[in-house]
């Protein structure tokens, strides 16, 4: 009980100090009791601290796609709650989403996009889009590409082009893809350790990599970094990296969300 509330405070120490929900808890935790932490150890407990993403997209108007990516530019109308109605006839929801962004675009039709990083717990613990009202924007949002995917991601950038937010929810395929976030590419690193799941299998939890102007980050399961992309400065928070052996839904998650 003791381990759990100091991780429990450990988490709430880090997400004050860095936007990031759950990032890093095992290692504050270890600097709280004093323990040693290894990578493997991260790997063996990733499992109670693991988010998920979600993205989706609703509007008022249909929407045509390029080769899977749909593009709207126009005017930031505000950032909110998601209401229990949300209308998600673009790109479905994984999960319920935890904010809602609207876009009015040029032509004046209004688009929303629904999305939330969820803990363990489902507990929502989502970084708000930093934007201005009525500034001028543009938002990519792409889904994975097999029927029936939940796997979608999102960047949203200002009007000179900088990446003010972006969200990969992958479960079992990426949902952007190359490319879709100039300046911007990202891969799966290597197994840094496994552990046996209660009803999944085993459970390998791999890295994350990212590359931006000349810089390549390597990150954890729960980490989170500070990296410069198309000269603005964004926190990097890992959701989730893993995948599992057994037959279970979503046996691949690699997931992660930056913002300003």
């Amino acid at each position: 009980m003791r381990n759990a509330a100091l991780l429990s405070a450990s988490t709430l120490l880090i997400s004050a100090l860095t936007g990031c929900g759950f990032a890093a808890g095992s290692f504050v935790g270890s600097l709280l009791t004093g323990d040693e932490l290894s990578y493997f150890d991260i790997a063996d407990s990733s499992g109670m601290w693991s988010g998920s993403g979600v993205v989706c997209l609703g509007g008022d108007e249909s929407l045509v796609s390029e080769d899977g990516l749909y593009t709207i530019r126009g005017r930031f109308i505000r950032d909110e709650a998601a209401p229990a109605d949300f209308n998600d006839n673009l790109i479905p929801c994984a999960d319920e989403p935890a904010r809602v962004a609207t876009i009015r675009d040029d032509a004046g039709n209004t688009f929303r996009l629904g999305y939330a990083w969820r803990d363990s717990g489902g507990w929502d613990i989502t970084p708000w889009v930093n934007v201005f009202e009525d500034e001028q924007v543009s938002l990519v949002v792409r889904q994975g590409d097999s029927e029936g995917t939940t796997s979608a991601g999102f960047g949203l950038t200002n009007s000179r082009g900088g990446l003010v937010y972006a969200l990969e929810a992958n479960r079992g395929e990426p949902g952007l893809a190359a490319n879709d976030i100039p300046g911007l590419s990202y891969r799966v690193g290597e197994v840094v350790g496994t552990a046996q799941s209660d009803e999944c299998g085993e459970r390998s939890s791999f890295t994350l990599e990212f590359v931006a102007d000349g810089q390549t980050i390597t990150m954890f399961e729960g980490e989170d970094l500070a990296m410069e992309i198309t000269d603005e400065l964004m926190t990097v928070c890992t959701i989730a990296s893993y995948e599992l052996s057994g037959d279970c839904a979503d046996p691949v998650q690699s997931s992660w969300v930056m913002f300003r």
